[in-house]
């Protein structure tokens, strides 16, 4: 009988084929390069691969958080109807690729560069030796650090406890139990600052490509919005009946007042006439670059930096934080963590991390929606809490965030799932 391996199912020319790209992979030249290159060439494999699968659902969240939408399905069906079909949810796809795969590799460089140093700064030899050096400086050597610390007060005895909730589990979840790691202090704390210095970076250097995406994310929707509508006319005839006394009051009389209610429902009659919205032409990344540099100068490219700042800064802390702790919490005693707990671990910390940084995404998102607006809705990001606060209390800011996390389990989960593969696959 013959064996039905794939090699031997395959034609000779492929087969030859395969065997050589094994041999090449596997020679000492490319393992010289990959050893050393690892941490940047799995994070670039994990950002193309996420970038591609979550853009559509960053597109529906931008548009979400920007514009009032019954559902995600009522967002869906507008950007496939006025941005060109399936092209639509791809657009502007293009630099945010590469410019992720640098960011991603510059994050993932930055932090694990950090983190060794600050795990070796916060091990308990560390923090021994610079409170050390603290009270030689202080001209307190007399001191030793083992005097300052503080007694552990056990004002609960554990173990009857403990030995209670051990009884009512089955021999296989007390064993399961019994296996847990736990994550040391200091390796959740070098993964929040070593995540934080690396966002704070990225954030400093994508802020501009960032203001720029939002910009062509919100462009057809930003044209069509200005297109004068019958309902928007009827709210601006509303209001204006309602200025007739205000315009008396300031010396207008009431004819100016009703003639301009006139010539609003004559343009209301037009623009009811107009059957389908004026086409335009998408700009490129580079020309929407070229109109915020002419219109609020270089320093417009940081309209948000803020808001992005503090997204960036906490949220990427919170997320190798959270998937270096759940990491070691779904990984047995003495086992290697797996693709799996990769997974898990990497999906729950975006998903988690997400849930907490959505409020200040949506009030960067609608801030730098509103910066190149010509009489902005919102004056300060205060007024917009405030006011979408009133609105629709703390579940206002959380409108859009079902495309978010429909998009952030699987993308993060993939993320981390391909950088350790890639990643053990350069340092094997």
């Amino acid at each position: 009988m013959t064996s039905n391996t794939p090699s031997s199912s395959l034609p000779p020319q492929v087969s030859e084929t395969v065997a050589f790209v094994k041999r090449t992979l596997d020679s000492d030249q490319v393992r010289s390069f990959t050893r050393p290159n690892g941490v940047i060439i799995a994070s670039t494999c994990s950002a193309v691969a996420s970038v591609v699968a979550g853009y559509p659902f960053d597109l529906i969240k931008t548009r979400m958080q920007a514009f009032r939408y019954p559902s995600n399905m009522a967002c869906i069906k507008e950007i496939y109807t006025l941005d060109g079909g399936l092209v639509g949810f791809f657009r502007g796809m293009g630099p945010i690729l590469l410019t992720v795969s640098i960011l991603r590799s510059v994050s993932f460089s930055a932090y694990t560069t950090v983190k060794p140093l600050l795990m070796e700064e916060l091990s308990d030899e560390g923090v021994k030796r610079n409170l050390q050096a603290t009270l030689d400086a202080l001209q307190l050597s007399h001191i030793r650090p083992e005097q300052l610390t503080l007694p552990k007060l056990d004002l609960i005895d554990w173990a009857p406890i403990r030995a209670q909730i051990l009884s009512h589990l089955s021999p296989e979840a007390v064993h399961r139990l019994d296996n847990l790691q736990t994550p040391t202090s200091a390796n959740i704390w070098s993964s929040i600052i070593a995540g934080s210095c690396a966002g704070s970076i990225v954030a400093t250097l994508n802020a501009p490509l960032e203001f720029i995406k939002i910009q062509r994310q919100l462009d057809t929707k930003v044209r069509h919005s200005a297109v004068v509508t019958s309902s928007t006319l009827e709210t601006m005839v509303e209001s204006s009946a309602g200025a007739v006394a205000s315009g008396t009051a300031g010396g207008l009389g009431e004819g100016a007042a009703v003639a301009s209610i006139t010539q609003m429902k004559e343009k209301r009659a037009a623009a009811s006439a107009t059957s389908a919205p004026p086409k335009h032409k998408h700009l490129s990344a580079w020309d929407w670059g070229k109109r915020i540099v002419r219109q609020k100068g270089f320093l417009g490219l940081y309209s948000g930096y803020s808001y992005h700042l503090i997204r960036d800064a906490t949220g990427t802390g919170m997320y190798f934080g959270g998937y270096e702790a759940m990491k070691v919490l779904f990984t047995p005693k003495n086992e290697i963590p797996g693709p799996m707990v990769h997974m898990m671990a990497g999906g729950l910390s975006g998903t988690l991390s997400w849930i907490v940084l959505y409020p200040i995404d949506l009030i960067k998102s609608v801030m730098q929606k509103e910066a190149l607006q010509v009489i902005p809705k919102y004056t300060s990001a205060r007024e917009f809490i405030s006011r979408r606060y009133k609105r629709g209390g703390i579940r206002g800011f959380y409108h859009g965030i079902g495309a978010q996390l429909m998009r952030s389990f699987p993308v993060h989960a993939m993320n981390f799932l391909i950088y350790e593969a890639v990643l053990k696959w350069c340092r094997r």
